[in-house]
């Protein structure tokens, strides 16, 4: 059984791409392929290739094997760019943007595009005139609170405006005006920063690297790089001694790239700890150093760090007297750190544990990737991305995650955007700490990333970014125009004025061409629908598994979630903190631990409800064993056993959970058939089935072993409960009242909240095992419908003799489950109702070979399955006899 497949690959020519491929099973043989052709001696795990031009667009798959049968494993392609060989910049501005497209953008600045327009148009200009306003009369920085966290007036931001302005607008009279408004915003932080760390306003010692510096922490850089020809020596001194700070306490600040480093002290200082696989702790099973280099703080330090040092050119990065042990270069010498540390971990996680374009760190800190670009926009329009000097990591040419990222936004969209205090918005399916339920702007990734695909020739990638902007954000298009006159957000107004070229026509939408199904490896993460037009009866189902490791990552896994006609039938409860990320609001199980076990304070609640754990507390990772779709069906199979049970660091655990996995199948467009299997190493342990349900403002009805929920649009939800059997089974509607623990803030706008104004309470159905037993089987079937139509008969089906299958019969469909996902099937005979007229067993051997027996008998037909003979199941392991 593969349990990880090969993952594309991007090189430079002259370097070695290495697939690998995690399968379980005993004696296991393995034969790579190069575009379908058996490579000689690549028989092991790994496979690698020395990278010629020869190889790019080449697909490796492996075909794992031993005496049980054979899988072939997806196909992985191999991307091979030429060197880039750059030669830094040596003018300004470099910083995002160049000097060479200053004509481009003076050519845009006029009051006929609307994105600029003129001093009462909404937008860039009027934006500027107001900053300006503000900076010449005192209200900036007076109104700035100076701190590091938020602050509404974020004079940096305004100071980045200005010099922008400085850029473009060449008018003799206004030109010099906005020079002096940009210093004299810049200078209102750098010279009381230069005073050192202490009392008052921009003297914290994290200013730079707190919520601050994440939010507006470019904004230094680029208002230096945009003023540098008008900086006197004397103020680029002030800047740089300001700087040094602030990149120190960058690079030492929460989290370092050792912070979770199993063992810091291995690491060498200085420079040799630069591109050295030390940093990445490797031999750490849970690889904390490696995920926590995607968590947003960390790649926010990385940005600003790499932006600050490229800022000042090298003439002037000259030693200082008044710096203890100051140097000649030291400034520059951080774009190194930057590069050789934080990308250096950065690039190998979004390759490896975070590859599949979506942050895991969930939809509202998924911004984070917004850093990212922005670092890697500087260093492409600085010249600093010479693959030569300094490797693959600096350059986005083919890297998997910008090829992606996009897929990853498309399938996370919903189909409706509803009316909110927020505007006109899209509650997309969502996962991670939630505030707000709707899709937030995203133009922190949206805009570093159009501008890299615009000069970067990536014209595919410049559109969808376009209409991603132009459609999804509140209230756009309508608001297109005000976007960019934000004074909330200053550099996100800027970017909607870079992003869009006057006059164009509104763009295209590029999903259809966009495969409607959507796997994030990293996340385990399956996203499918039924069509990407809008305007159609459009379902989505959507389904995760993942380890938890990075800040706001809950303990979701084996969650689903289903969107039909415009309305979420079920989906987590979203809310924000520890409490918030409890499994019992996920969908998913809980299955009680130990409750003896010494956790800690912070995870005795996960512990107390049986929940996942989270912050990588974690016994190893999750495993997804089955996922894919066929023309009218998804499978998705996954083994979340490790995240029921708890290893920390100072070596107490939790390892009472046995055994905990999900099978998952969607059978197009309605129909949802969910088996679950819990097993605890002692009897008498809770293991609980949990289920979010829509409300209108109504509790659901519950009648015998099914229950019925009504959404605000007037769809049903019909959720039947086939396993355990109703006298064994104990079921309850729970809420709206939540009873949550410490850090539990709900989200608003949840579409699960059981009150719609005040967004608070939600109904949850609640299964378990009456009497607690060892082992316990869940059996669910789900349907939505529209509200006057009913729902399919149901009827529990299970095999009497041989392996244990069991399953339900929707219908006239019948869906079966093995029993156990480890033990290869050899044999099972199961009695089908005459009703049933497709059969679809799962969890067979990929492609394996069997022998399928129908005989009738009273009531329907038995069907006797056994390995080997004529009939092959499917590569999701799939037979329909």
């Amino acid at each position: 059984m593969i349990l990880a497949h090969p993952v594309d690959r991007t090189v430079s020519v002259g370097t070695t791409a290495h697939f690998s491929v995690t399968a379980a099973g005993a004696a296991l043989r393995y034969q790579w392929r190069r575009d379908g052709v058996p490579v000689t001696g690549a028989t092991g795990a790994v496979h690698s290739v020395a990278a010629t031009t020869a190889d790019d667009g080449v697909r490796f798959d492996v075909v794992v094997a031993n005496d049980g049968g054979a899988q072939t494993s997806e196909a992985a392609t191999l991307r091979v760019n030429a060197a880039a060989v750059r030669t830094p910049v040596a003018g300004h501005p470099r910083l995002w943007i160049r000097e060479q497209d200053l004509a481009r953008l003076r050519s845009w600045a006029t009051a006929g595009n609307p994105m600029y327009g003129a001093a009462n148009g909404g937008a860039l200009y009027q934006l500027a005139v107001t900053a300006r306003d503000r900076i010449e009369s005192g209200v900036v920085p007076a109104q700035d609170n100076g701190g590091s966290t938020y602050t509404p007036y974020a004079t940096e931001s305004y100071a980045a405006l200005m010099a922008l302005m400085g850029l473009l607008d060449t008018d003799p009279v206004r030109n010099p005006r906005w020079i002096a408004a940009a210093k004299t915003a810049l200078f209102a932080v750098i010279d009381q920063a230069d005073l050192g760390v202490g009392a008052g306003k921009f003297r914290s010692g994290s200013f730079a690297s707190s919520d601050r510096g994440r939010w507006h922490g470019e904004a230094f850089p680029l208002a230096v790089d945009w003023l540098y020809p008008s900086l006197s020596a004397s103020e680029k001194r002030r800047i740089r001694r300001v700087f040094l700070r602030w990149c120190a306490e960058d690079r030492d600040g929460y989290p370092s790239v050792t912070y979770y480093h199993t063992n810091a002290g291995s690491v060498p200082s200085g420079t040799a700890r630069r591109n050295n696989p030390a940093l990445l702790d490797l031999q750490d099973p849970k690889r904390r150093a490696i995920r926590f280099s995607m968590n947003n703080y960390l790649m926010a330090h990385a940005r600003n760090i790499f932006m600050m040092a490229n800022a000042i050119d090298p003439g002037d990065d000259i030693a200082d007297p008044t710096v203890p042990g100051d140097a000649n270069g030291r400034l520059g010498d951080f774009m190194h750190e930057a590069i050789g540390t934080y990308l250096y971990m950065t690039d190998y996680a979004y390759r490896n544990d975070g590859f599949g374009g979506i942050s895991p760190e969930g939809m509202e800190y998924g911004e984070s990737i917004g850093f990212y670009y922005g670092l890697m926009l500087a260093l492409h329009t600085s010249g600093m991305d010479d693959t030569t000097l300094h490797g693959d990591k600096v350059s986005l040419v083919n890297h998997p995650l910008l090829t992606r990222l996009m897929p990853g936004f498309f399938h996370s969209l919903t189909t409706r955007k509803v009316a909110t205090g927020y505007g006109q918005v899209l509650q997309p399916s969502w996962f991670g700490d939630a505030e707000q339920l709707y899709f937030i702007d995203p133009m922190r990734v949206m805009g570093p990333l159009s501008l890299y695909a615009r000069y970067a020739g990536r014209s595919q990638e410049l559109a969808a970014a376009k209409w991603l902007e132009y459609t999804a954000p509140p209230d756009n298009p309508g608001r297109l125009t005000s976007r960019a006159g934000n004074d909330d957000n200053i550099i996100q107004s800027i970017f909607y004025f870079l992003m869009f070229d006057p006059g164009e026509a509104p763009p295209a939408d590029p999903r259809p061409s966009t495969p409607t199904h959507h796997f994030a490896a990293s996340l385990g993460r399956l996203q499918a629908r039924t069509s990407w037009n809008d305007a159609a009866d459009v379902r989505m189902l959507n389904t995760k598994l993942s380890y938890n490791a990075v800040d706001h990552q809950h303990g979701d896994g084996n969650m689903f979630d289903f969107w039909r006609k415009g309305e979420w039938l079920t989906k987590e409860l979203s809310a924000y903190g520890a409490g918030a990320a409890l499994s019992e609001f996920k969908n998913t199980l809980t299955i009680q631990n130990d409750p003896q076990a010494a956790v800690g304070n912070y995870h005795a609640p996960f512990l107390a409800r049986g929940s996942q754990f989270i912050g990588s507390a974690h016994d190893g990772d999750p495993k997804v064993l089955v996922r894919g779709v066929a023309s009218d069906y998804l499978l998705f199979t996954g083994d979340a056993t490790n995240l029921y049970n708890y290893a920390g660091e100072d070596g107490d655990t939790a390892r009472g959970v046995s055994h905990a996995s999900r099978s998952l199948m969607w059978l197009k467009p309605d129909t949802i058939v969910v088996m679950d299997r819990a097993r605890t190493a002692s009897d008498g342990r809770f293991k609980r089935f949990w289920l979010n349900l829509p409300s209108h403002g109504a509790a659901p009805v519950r009648s015998g072993a099914t229950v019925t929920a009504s959404t605000p649009g007037g769809q049903r939800l019909h959720v039947s409960t086939l396993l355990p059997e109703p006298a064994s089974a104990s079921a309850a509607i729970v809420g709206p009242a939540i009873d949550v623990t410490d850090q539990f803030w709900k989200a608003t706008l949840d579409p699960m909240s059981a009150d719609k104004i005040s967004w608070t309470g939600a109904y949850r159905l609640r299964v378990e095992a009456v009497g607690h037993p060892r082992s316990v089987h869940f059996l669910h079937v789900l349907q939505g419908t529209d509200g006057s139509v009913a729902a399919q008969p149901t009827q529990l089906l299970r095999s009497d003799q041989g392996s244990g299958l069991t399953g339900a019969l929707v219908g006239s469909t019948a869906v079966l489950f093995v029993d156990d996902l480890y033990a290869a099937l050899a044999s099972s005979s199961i009695v089908v109702p005459a009703t049933a007229t497709r059969v679809l067993v799962t969890g067979l051997a990929p492609d394996g070979a069997y022998t399928v027996d129908s005989a009738p008998v009273s009531g329907g037909r038995r069907l006797t399955l056994s390995a080997g003979g004529s009939l092959r199941a499917n590569a999701l392991g799939v037979l329909e006899p």
